[in-house]
């Protein structure tokens, strides 16, 4: 094979010539090789260089006697890309370029070439401008990671190292019958909210029609003109303002008395972090508390050995379905408020949060978010420390904009004894406000049922018939009466130790439910009790109902007081359990017949045998009715079993946090709801010689005309959150980064997988959904 001596093919002429030029001076004959036209000194004979002239002057391009001097040659990497993209033709094809200044060459640029070459085969080159620039040129096939050098004419080079390369995944080109584009699109949308590993959802569904259906070449075009369907690449491929649309969910149907209607589904919400968040989500913990206070708040946790899972003070919002959704960590401010009193790092109970008012000026208001009692602190000990999180505003007059002086923890008050790992729920507590009149305020705050300091019978502040249900009242919402900051003990003859077993009663239990219905209204389920009369322990499936109120005659005061009464309901109750998630889960409104139907689900917990469980039941209120809830099974993906996991419900969604999970803390925030969204899966094929050597490399998603979508990565075992669709730009569009590497989400079978999901529009028992559109959809892989 004819090479150059960096083990390139040599041009035919340069082959030609100097073999010529040999065989006649062999023979004898009188040859004068500065008569030879070259284009380059390796077609000149041994001993010759092609005058290709200098930047001042112009050359001759004939060979010259002596050898073509060296140039000095250095190179800026960082200048250099190599992209690889589909273009609207079908094909796929690689380019290389560079900026001004990426080659310097002394004295000046004449004859210096960049060469592009792999496995010792030169592909293609472009000379080098006298700016040091490179004109874009193309290789004869797709590659990356090809070898670049720059080279002068006298055949000296220096290698192009860590260059920057481009591929880019997108649809352009695959609306063409031949195209070399492999990147594929499939319409998974299904009937529940379900999700899958990719291979599986793409082999065997569900998608519309029971399978997921890949996008066709073109729209499905009718006889008029009009669009039938637009599931297709030649509209997924271009930013043109001509979106692709997935089916639409249909109606869901739902459950009876006699049929457990549409099966549900459970979808992974596991946050990584990207360039526009960079925290990510919250780190894996057990015994931390989530509550709808305010917002979906997390609060607290610890690893398995009970080291805090963030640092003091911090906590965390959930928004799953908002702009710039998902998990943000909440940080106070360094100084005097930035630690709550007691520290408390983990068990703590979370309630409604409450303000003061001004009646004069100047003065200062706090506006809290949310509250806090109890818990563990950092000593391991519990605390009976009671604050809130929120601001501190000064007025200087009633029309004066408020200045705030200071954000973050502040002091309200104290239960009667210390205490964590409390059930609890936000609660608005009446009052009484007049000594003479059945009148009341309500106040901010929680109720909380037992407790690891909760002692079985007994007299004392902490004794289960005194404080087994104990309310703390703190701040009014909004006025200007002073809080009560004081615990009301919410026990009534039902909660008696040592009630009898011919009366059913809630007795001294631990790992009991409680779920609010409203500020004043509270389900109460299950849980584990002890120290009964004989035939009354043991684990539970009651249903208890607390009624907050304030009772009283009318003309005096009235007395706070919760009315707790046993819930006999029709159906198949769950097994008896404790530790169980309970969420207010699911309101539907249907029509044909009419009815609003309100339900809240109750998840896991653990068996008399301390088995954690992961079957879901679901209590409709409206009907009285106990009904288990079916999930899809097979392949869908679902939460493990696991234990001292937090759950909250918004009464459209139940959330499933954390968690011990065989005995490691979990960072998985699970969603359950009876909805079916639009989705599209997106198989990327990337391909390279050599994977493990790309360096700094980086996977950015880009969804134009995306509107309430999100996106997901599969990383092999999980889908990935990786950010949602916003308006910016004069539209709506979807750009994420994650910060780790592409590698984390290239596959084994060299596929990168993504997954839209709409948000918005979704089918439910009541209506049936929307398609989830799209402008196009690119991953771009940027590396070194």
């Amino acid at each position: 094979m004819n090479t150059n001596p960096f083990g390139g093919k040599l041009p035919m002429r340069a082959t030609v010539l100097p073999l010529l030029a040999a065989v006649l001076i062999t023979a004898g004959c009188a040859v004068d090789a500065t008569k030879f036209t070259c284009s380059s000194s390796a077609e000149c004979p041994t001993g010759y260089h092609c005058d290709m002239g200098t930047a001042a002057t112009a050359g001759s391009f004939k060979c010259a006697s002596g050898s073509a001097q060296p140039k000095t040659l250095t190179a800026n990497a960082n200048k250099f890309l190599l992209s690889k993209r589909p273009f609207p033709d079908g094909s796929v094809r690689t380019t290389i370029g560079a900026g001004v200044g990426a080659v310097t060459s002394t004295p000046d640029f004449v004859g210096v070439r960049v060469v592009a070459s792999q496995g010792g085969v030169d592909l293609a080159d472009s000379q080098v401008a006298a700016d040091g620039s490179v004109l874009e040129f193309q290789l004869p096939q797709a590659l990356a990671q090809v070898s670049i050098r720059v080279q002068d004419d006298s055949g000296h080079s220096i290698p192009v190292t860590g260059y920057n390369q481009q591929v880019e995944l997108s649809f352009v080109g695959r609306d063409v019958a031949s195209t070399s584009n492999t990147n594929a699109a499939y319409d998974v949308t299904a009937q529940s909210d379900s999700m899958y590993p990719p291979t599986t959802w793409i082999t065997s569904g569900p998608g519309p029609g029971g399978r997921a259906t890949q996008f066709a070449l073109t729209d499905t075009v009718a006889a008029d003109g009009g669009v039938l369907s637009s599931t297709s690449y030649s509209s997924l491929g271009y930013v043109d303002y001509r979106s692709a649309s997935t089916a639409a969910p249909g109606q869901l149907q739902d459950p009876t008395a006699t049929s457990p209607g549409t099966n549900a589904g459970w979808q992974e919400f596991s946050q990584i972090a990207t360039s526009d968040n960079p925290d990510g989500g919250p780190p894996a913990r057990i015994s931390a508390t989530l509550s709808n206070a305010n917002g979906i708040i997390l609060y607290g946790g610890t690893d398995i050995a009970g080291t805090a899972a963030d640092p003091a003070g911090t906590f965390w919002r959930f928004r799953p379905y908002n702009p710039y959704n998902g998990w943000t960590p909440v940080v106070p401010p360094a100084g005097p408020n930035a630690v709550p009193t007691g520290g408390a790092k983990s068990s703590v109970a979370l309630g409604y949060g409450g303000s003061s008012g001004c009646s004069t000026y100047p003065c200062t208001q706090l506006s809290f978010d949310f509250s806090m009692a109890a818990g563990i602190m950092p000593n391991g000990f519990p605390t009976n420390r009671v604050v809130a999180y929120g601001t501190q505003s000064s007025y200087q007059t009633s029309s004066s904009p408020a200045v705030v002086t200071a954000t973050g923890w502040f002091d309200v008050g104290t239960l009667p004894f210390a205490n964590a790992g409390m059930a609890s729920a936000p609660a608005q507590i009446p009052i009484s406000n007049s000594p003479t009149t059945n009148t009341f305020e309500y106040f901010a705050g929680m109720i909380m049922i037992g407790g690891q300091n909760i002692i079985s019978g007994g007299i004392g502040a902490n004794s289960n018939d005194q404080s087994g249900c104990l309310l703390y009242a703190g701040y009014p919402f909004g006025s200007t009466t002073p809080p009560p900051a004081r615990a009301i003990s919410c026990t009534d003859a039902n909660w008696a130790t040592a009630a009898p077993a011919t009366a059913p009663a809630i007795g001294f239990r631990t790992g009991a439910t409680l779920v609010p219905l409203d500020p004043q209204t509270f389900l109460l389920f299950g849980g584990n009790r002890t120290n009964g009369p004989a035939g009354t322990n043991g684990l539970k499936n009651d249903l208890w109902r607390g009624q907050l109120a304030c009772n009283g005659p009318a003309t005096s005061a009235c007395t706070t007081q919760v009315t707790w009464s046993l819930v006999s309901p029709t159906g198949t109750p769950p097994p008896a359990r404790a530790n169980a998630g309970g969420a207010s889960w699911q309101a539907t409104l249907v029509f044909t017949p009419f009815a609003f139907h309100r339900r809240i689900g109750f998840y896991g917990g653990s068996d008399a045998a301390g088995n954690p469980l992961t079957d879901f039941w679901e209590y409709e209120i409206d009907t009285n009715l106990w009904r288990q809830v079916p999930f899809d099974g097979g392949s869908a993906l679902a939460p493990s079993a696991r234990s001292k996991f937090a759950m909250v419900g918004d009464n459209s969604h139940a959330y499933v946090f954390g968690g011990s999970v065989s005995g490691a803390a979990n960072d998985q925030m699970w969603i359950t709801t009876r909805e079916a969204p639009g989705r599209i899966l997106v198989k990327a094929p990337f391909s390279l010689p050599a994977v493990d050597q790309m360096t700094s490399s980086k996977l950015t998603v880009e969804t134009p005309g995306l509107v309430s979508g999100q996106a997901y990565l599969w990383d092999g075992a999980r889908w990935r959150f990786v950010g949602m669709s916003d308006f910016a730009g004069g539209g709506y569009r979807l750009l994420a980064t994650p910060t780790a590497p592409a590698t984390a989400f290239l596959q084994p079978d060299n596929n990168f997988y993504l997954l839209l999901v709409d948000t918005s529009n979704r089918a439910t028992p009541t209506f049936g959904g929307s398609p989830l559109s799209t402008d196009s959809v690119k991953m771009t892989v940027d590396f070194k």
